[in-house]
């Protein structure tokens, strides 16, 4: 199994009712788990700051600008 390593970035998104934001995986989109529920994010470009990939990733896969949005940056380094 090869391994990669790159930085990603994701988001979990609240609405002001406690409800958790999820997004479907399309299967025409090709990838992997077709209908699974997931977190939108997705891969951090080089040279890419976070906060900037995280905003491009939401805009890409839910339509969604978060840039007036409260976001708070959390960082874990561990694999998996």
């Amino acid at each position: 199994m090869r391994e990669i390593n790159r930085r990603i970035v994701c988001a979990m998104i609240f609405s002001k009712d406690g409800k958790l934001f999820l997004g479907k995986k399309n299967p025409n989109n090709g990838g992997v788990y077709a209908y699974c529920w997931h977190i939108p994010g997705g891969g951090v470009n080089a040279g890419e700051i976070d906060l900037v990939a995280l905003r491009r990733e939401m805009k890409e896969e839910t339509g969604i600008d978060i840039l007036n949005y409260k976001t708070e940056l959390v960082d874990d380094q561990g694999k998996g």
